[in-house]
């Protein structure tokens, strides 16, 4: 029984500072920004408290007067997934407006294009500029 608990200990202490590992060095690199470091840290403290004080779980469901722990773990695991949730909501929008940028470049390249052959065509003297489809519709 002594050699589970030990085992859990390890388990809890390597997950626990590996997330406080990443997130600090992630913010110290600025990939992360500082609400989504705490945002990590509070997922990777309780790995940490549970690995230096195995009972923790016990006692806050006492404390909460939550009859049954495992009630207690599955509230904190519903939490969890709710962020892991918002956190995939945030990159989803970010996603959308990363491709709504890189449209909008794409179609400004296109119209600096056109207009630097418009330029070249004019100074030769040809004068007659290729139509476009934006041009015919009208918008420009």
């Amino acid at each position: 029984m002594n050699h589970y608990y030990n085992m859990r200990t390890l388990i809890l202490l390597v997950i626990g500072a590996t997330i406080l590992w990443l997130v600090l060095r992630s913010l110290r690199a600025m990939r992360l920004k500082e609400r989504y470091a705490l945002l990590m840290l509070g997922v990777g403290l309780p790995f940490v408290l549970l690995a230096l004080w195995p009972d923790a779980v016990v006692f806050l469901s006492g404390a909460l007067g939550i009859e049954k722990p495992t009630l207690l773990v599955l509230g904190l695991t519903v939490f969890v997934v709710l962020i892991i949730f918002e956190l995939l909501s945030i990159v989803s929008v970010q996603e959308r407006k990363i491709t709504a940028l890189a449209q909008i470049v794409g179609i400004l390249s296109q119209k600096q294009r056109e207009m630097e052959l418009r330029e070249k065509q004019s100074q030769r003297g040809t004068g007659e500029v290729k139509e476009t489809t934006n041009e015919r519709d009208g918008a420009e």
